[in-house]
């Protein structure tokens, strides 16, 4: 079962990723839930210890990365 660790940031709730299939999980505040196709752990490890996980993942993995909505 994944893991899904709360954040507390101002518009992600909870992270989770699945390191054999590189597929990061992302709940946001506003109850979007959403799936990035191969993200690297490296990225994952870095947004999870970022000062900002908003920018982070802004900058780093919103649009750069394959996702799918969830519902």
């Amino acid at each position: 079962m994944l893991e899904m660790v709360n954040v507390g940031s101002t518009t992600i709730e909870s992270i989770g990723y699945e390191s054999g299939s590189k597929r990061l999980h992302v709940n946001f505040v506003s109850t979007e839930k959403y799936i990035y196709q191969g993200v690297p752990k490296i990225i994952h490890a870095r947004l999870m210890r970022a000062h900002s996980i908003d920018i982070y993942f802004a900058e780093e993995i919103k649009d750069k990365y394959r996702h799918t909505e969830i519902y």
